[in-house]
């Protein structure tokens, strides 16, 4: 790399498949305080700044051509992740394509401005781990209070708006619940969210 970006892809876990792990992943990306410390001063204080204003743009972008990139993505039903496939017959789903068509509505949403809170709730609700479909499930739903940050009152009141944000709301959210440290904390161990 001659540009020194950071370009964190992991196609083993894309499209949101880290939620339906034994220990769900619930950050949307690695942006500990350790990552935050390493891009200073583009980062700004608790990412906000050049860091920020990239990702707002990023999903400008994204948006603004979601047809592309859903017409490139639709490719993964007719030729699906290994993963996928294999956690298909593993659920007995007999559609293959059950899988990659509700990870890309799961994309759509993310594409429309839905809070990724929400998103992420109902990807844990596919999420097969016994204590996981049991937190999903609870009436006073603690994967959604945890995800959604709804203990800090002015995410929670951007959460239960229950609109379509813009990217530069969006972008917020994403940083909040990428450095919430009761998310950060509940990461699986190898995750190591401590860096």
């Amino acid at each position: 790399l001659r540009t020194a970006e950071i370009v964190p892809i992991d196609f083993g876990y894309s499209f949101g498949i880290g939620a339906l792990l034994p220990v769900p992943e619930l950050m949307p990306f690695r942006l500990t305080s350790f990552l935050l410390s390493a891009l200073q001063p583009l980062a700004g204080p608790s990412g906000h700044g050049t860091f920020r204003d990239s990702l707002e743009e990023v999903l400008r972008t994204c948006r603004s051509r979601s047809g592309i990139l859903l017409d490139v993505c639709a490719l993964f039903i007719r030729e699906p992740l290994l993963d996928w496939t294999t956690e298909s017959k593993r659920r007995g789903i007999t559609d293959l394509e059950f899988l990659p068509k509700r990870r890309l509505q799961f994309l759509s949403q993310r594409l429309q401005g839905l809070h990724p809170a929400s998103v992420l709730k109902d990807e844990l609700l596919d999420n097969q781990t016994g204590w996981v479909k049991d937190m999903a499930r609870r009436s006073s739903k603690p994967l959604e209070v945890i995800v959604a940050g709804l203990e800090d009152e002015e995410r929670a009141k951007v959460y239960r708006s229950s609109r379509l944000l813009s990217p530069s709301e969006q972008a917020d959210c994403l940083i909040r619940q990428a450095t919430d440290p009761n998310i950060l904390g509940r990461a699986w161990e190898g995750w190591a969210p401590e860096i």
